[in-house]
C-alpha cells in the first residue's frame, strides 16, 4: 500500500520510529558518523564535534569559529530558560559548519590575504574581520558544494551531510552566509555590502553553470569554462581583495585582475587533478 508523506503521516512515522528506536539525536549522529567512517575506510578517525562557549580561546578553534562563538556566549549570559535555549539552538545550527572546520584546509585564501596586505596595508582590526568573513563563506560554501556534488569525503573525513543530514548541512551553510553578511556590515564601509552581494551572486552563477553542464552532459567552450571558473572560484578571492582595497588607504593599484587570474589557476589545477586522480 502506498503511504503519502503528508505532514501528519510524516509526524506519525517519526513518532513510531522514535518509539521503536528511542535514540537521542546525538546518538543517531554518532551512529551516522560511525557508519560513514566504516564505508570510507581510507578516512581518518574522527569524533563527533563538541565545543562549548567557554572554550573559544582554544587553539583548535579556527578563526571563523572564534568569531561566531561569542554570540552564543552572550545568549547564555543570562540564566533564563530563553537565553539557554538560544545558546543550545545556536550550537545545533552551527554544528555541521564546526564539524568541517575541525579538519583544516590548505588555507590558501588566508595566505593570499596576508600576501596582498603587503601592498594594501589594511588596518589590522579590519583585516581580521575580512579574513574571518572569507573563511566563513568558504567553509559554508563547501557544505553546500558537497551536497551538490554528492561527495563522500572532504579533507579526509566523511562530508558533513553524511553525518548531520542534507537539510541540516544546507541550512548551516546558508546560516553562516548571513552571519558573514552581518559581520561585513560592522566594517562600516559604504561599498562593502555591494562587494559582498556582487561576489556571492557571481559565485552562484559559476556554480549553477557547472551543475547545469554536468547534469546535462554538456561540454562548455573554453571561453564559457573560463567565465564559470572566474565566477565560481575567483568570486571569494575577488571579494577578499575588493574588501581590502575598500578598507585600505592605499589607492595606487587595483589587484582584482591579478587575484582573478589566480582563482582561474587554482580551479584549473583542481579540475585537472580530479581528472587524473585514481581515487
Amino acid at each position: 500500500m502506498l503511504h503519502m508523506k503528508t505532514p501528519a503521516n510524516r509526524k506519525r512515522l517519526i513518532e513510531e520510529e522514535n518509539n521503536e528506536n528511542p535514540q537521542s539525536l546525538s546518538q543517531r549522529q554518532e551512529n551516522n558518523l560511525a557508519s560513514a567512517s566504516d564505508s570510507a575506510p581510507e578516512t581518518k578517525s574522527t569524533n563527533r564535534v563538541s565545543y562549548s562557549t567557554s572554550s573559544q580561546s582554544s587553539t583548535n578553534i579556527p578563526i571563523a569559529i572564534a568569531s561566531i562563538l561569542p554570540e552564543t556566549q552572550s545568549f547564555a549570559a543570562n540564566n533564563t530558560d530563553l537565553e539557554t535555549w538560544r545558546a543550545a539552538q545556536q550550537r545545533i545550527l552551527l554544528e555541521p559548519f564546526v564539524y568541517l572546520t575541525q579538519q583544516r584546509g590548505k588555507e590558501i585564501r588566508s595566505k593570499l590575504i596576508s600576501a596582498f596586505d603587503f601592498w594594501l596595508r589594511v588596518p589590522p582590526a579590519k583585516l581580521k574581520v575580512i579574513s574571518e568573513i572569507v573563511e566563513m563563506l568558504h567553509t559554508a560554501s563547501l557544505l553546500i558544494d558537497d551536497v551538490q556534488d554528492n561527495s563522500e569525503l572532504r579533507r579526509g573525513i566523511p562530508v558533513a551531510h553524511k553525518i548531520y543530514g542534507i537539510a541540516s548541512a544546507i541550512n548551516s551553510g546558508n546560516y553562516v552566509y548571513f552571519l558573514a553578511l552581518k559581520k561585513a556590515s560592522t566594517l562600516a564601509i559604504p561599498e562593502i555590502l555591494d562587494i559582498f552581494s556582487d561576489e556571492l551572486i557571481n559565485l552562484h552563477k559559476g556554480q549553477g553553470m557547472e551543475i547545469h553542464w554536468r547534469d546535462n552532459a554538456i561540454c562548455p567552450t573554453e571561453a564559457e569554462y573560463l567565465q564559470m571558473v572566474s565566477n565560481k572560484t575567483g568570486g571569494l578571492l575577488r571579494l577578499a581583495v575588493r574588501m581590502m582595497q575598500a578598507a585600505s588607504s592605499v589607492k595606487d593599484g587595483n589587484f582584482v585582475h591579478l587575484v582573478d587570474k589566480l582563482g582561474i589557476h587554482f580551479q584549473m589545477r583542481d579540475d585537472y587533478l580530479n581528472l587524473v586522480s585514481q581515487e
